[in-house]
Formats: C-alpha cells, sequence, structure tokens
C-alpha cells in the first residue's frame, strides 16, 4: 500500500476542512496518510514556509510515495518553483496527484527542461 503525504497551504488562513477533504480521498482509495504538511498564513510565493520545507526534507528521507495536493498553486504560485519541486520530488520517486485537477501530475506534464 503507497504512503501518501498530505500539503496544502493558504495565505488567509486555516487549511483544516481541505486537509480533512484530503484525509478522506486518500482513505476511499485505499491510501494510507503518513504524513501531514499545512501552512497557514504564507504567499505561495515564499519558500521559506516551515511545513513545505519540512515536505521537501522528508522526501529526501523516503517518507512518503506521493504527494497528495490540491492544486498545483498551493506548492507554489511561480511555475518554474513548482517545475524544480516536481522534479525533486520525482527525483526521490515521489509522484504528485492533484486532486483538483483528478489525476497524477506526471499525466499532465510528461517533461520538465530546468
Amino acid at each position: 500500500m503507497e504512503r501518501v503525504a498530505i500539503y496544502d497551504r493558504s495565505c488567509t488562513g486555516d487549511v483544516s476542512i481541505t486537509v480533512e477533504r484530503l484525509k478522506s480521498f486518500a482513505e476511499q482509495n485505499g491510501l494510507i496518510v503518513t504524513e501531514i504538511y499545512k501552512d497557514e498564513k504564507y504567499s505561495g510565493l515564499n519558500v521559506n514556509r516551515p511545513a513545505y520545507r519540512k515536505m521537501l526534507s522528508d522526501a529526501g528521507l523516503g517518507k512518503y510515495d506521493i504527494l497528495l495536493i490540491r492544486g498545483v498553486s498551493r506548492i507554489s504560485r511561480n511555475i518554474i518553483t513548482f517545475l524544480k519541486v516536481k522534479k525533486s520530488l520525482e527525483g526521490n520517486g515521489i509522484r504528485i496527484y492533484d486532486c483538483e485537477y483528478g489525476g497524477f501530475l506526471d499525466a499532465v506534464i510528461s517533461e520538465v527542461r530546468l
């Protein structure tokens, strides 16, 4: 069974409702949620978010197989930053599932050259 990490961010405040929806989605699909990362009141342009940094660090430690998000803008509002994160996660064998899109992002973006 694949291990899932949930990441959510909001610049305006609480992400608890969204995180609960993501947890429910994971459970309904037979996935084990091993990590939850939440950054509240942080801009998507800020790469010094505590949970964001921990999520990236834990990826390198192999703590999860899939990153479950509610939209790519939760990771970053800057497309170049997002693509770098995506490439880094994939280098650690981690796939990103976007519930807003309804699929794995490797199906959307097949190759990124930075």
